[in-house]
């Protein structure tokens, strides 16, 4: 799988790849989100940051985040 088919599965709401027709801001608000989650958490390996965002899709986000952003987590 290339890079950019990778971050467009991961920044893109699951609604959004299944039926385009219910494209809304909150789109825009939820690859902002992972945006933001990637700007404030570091990642050790490459296969970390994967292994990570993709979790953060399940809502499932590490536990050093959890401690050191506790309102930014649902």
């Amino acid at each position: 799988m290339s890079r950019r088919n990778f971050l467009n599965r991961v920044f893109v709401n699951f609604d959004v790849q299944m039926n385009s027709s219910n494209y809304s801001e909150k789109v825009d608000i939820y690859a902002l989100g992972l945006i933001l989650f990637e700007l404030v958490h570091t990642f050790g390996t490459q296969m970390e940051r994967v292994m990570h965002l993709t979790n953060a899709r399940k809502l499932k986000f590490p536990v050093t985040f959890r401690r050191t952003s506790p309102l930014e987590v649902i």
